[in-house]
């Protein structure tokens, strides 16, 4: 079920989505629980015939995780 989440907390996610993927199928899904932001694979979008080893599934959460954690970096100027 949705919840509702922070501002902060939902830039984070914005941020996290805009990274690449492989076919652009973003096979993840992201769920805020106390006060962090878990990654998850999601069976439904996850295409095993395409992707039998999950290589692409991984990549392409990896990038996500990335940006989230640009997005989250202090701004130093």
């Amino acid at each position: 079920m949705p919840v509702a989440i922070s501002a902060s907390a939902e830039r984070l996610v914005v941020a996290a989505t805009m990274g690449p993927t492989i076919h652009d199928v973003h096979a993840w899904r992201f769920t805020a629980v106390q006060g962090l932001i878990e990654l998850h694979a999601d069976p439904v979008r996850f295409r095993p015939p395409r992707d039998p080893l999950g290589r692409n599934l991984h990549l392409g959460g990896g990038a996500a995780l990335v940006n989230l954690r640009l997005a989250a970096a202090p701004v130093r100027a």
